[in-house]
């Protein structure tokens, strides 16, 4: 698993555990992490 896969996981899973019912997929976060990286 690459870091950005492992990033994207992460913010999936803190949405869930801060009462999100249904985020995003872990590829859109990773998109939008991407996006602010550069």
């Amino acid at each position: 698993m690459d870091w950005e896969g492992g990033a994207a996981s992460f913010l999936y899973d803190l949405a869930r555990r801060c009462g999100d019912k249904e985020p995003e997929p872990g590829a859109v976060l990773r998109e939008r992490w991407e996006a602010l990286q550069f």
